[in-house]
């Protein structure tokens, strides 16, 4: 809060515990809000648009527009645009802005801090070595953050990404990569070399089972 203040110009006060008096706007702004919170619930709105539609013809109606005691008698729209002072309308991206999250974080030796376990590589990092600065960000998108140090101008940081020298392997070409075998070459050798050893087996000559009965010599040819 003490940030969103500096950033659009406030000055921002505290008041005691209990001290009504100090914070009746305050209060009275909240028992505002509950009175519109017992009707929505009678209203039974389907959607945060229609929500917020019917907030705004509360606020409309049944505050601005109401004649309030503490103003003499006008509503808080009269005296709100019957200020002399001229009214300072803030753009509503200085705004939003003034409202994001702020963390610190330390700059580190190589120009990068840690951030949502991430390591975020800042713009002006080598500048900021050892200092502590304001990281400033969107809750919903951490993809690039603010870095705010003083005495620096406020630059950006985004998450470290390894460059080329030091990325990836490169892939091997398709005649060094791995292949599935489709089947055995062991067991296509080793069939290959039983189909010669039947075939030779067949083709051989036996004589098993011949019997001469011619003599010489009172031998067996």
């Amino acid at each position: 809060m003490q940030r969103a203040c500096g950033k659009l110009g406030i000055r921002l006060l505290y008041c005691r515990p209990y001290a009504a008096s100090s914070k009746g706007k305050v209060e009275k702004y909240n028992q505002t809000v509950d009175s519109f919170l017992r009707e929505a619930m009678l209203a039974k709105p389907k959607t945060l648009d229609e929500l917020n539609s019917l907030y705004d013809v509360w606020m409309e109606e049944c505050y601005l527009h109401r004649e309030h005691s503490a103003l003499e008698g006008k509503t808080p729209h009269e005296v709100y645009y019957g200020d002399s002072k001229e009214l300072k309308m803030i753009p509503s991206k200085e705004i939003a802005g003034a409202f994001l999250s702020c963390e610190k974080r330390k700059v580190d030796k190589s120009g990068c801090i840690n951030f949502e376990g991430m390591k975020y590589e800042v713009e002006m990092g080598l500048h900021m070595i050892g200092k502590t600065v304001d990281v400033v960000f969107d809750a919903a998108d951490i993809s690039k953050v603010t870095i705010e140090c003083e005495g620096l101008e406020p630059c950006y940081a985004i998450p470290l990404k390894i460059q080329s020298h030091s990325g990836t392997k490169p892939s091997l070409p398709e005649k060094l990569t791995k292949k599935e075998a489709e089947d055995s070459r062991l067991l296509n050798a080793a069939a290959k070399i039983n189909r010669e050893r039947v075939k030779i087996h067949k083709t051989a000559l036996s004589f098993k089972g011949i019997l001469n009965t011619d003599k010489v010599g009172g031998s067996d040819v």
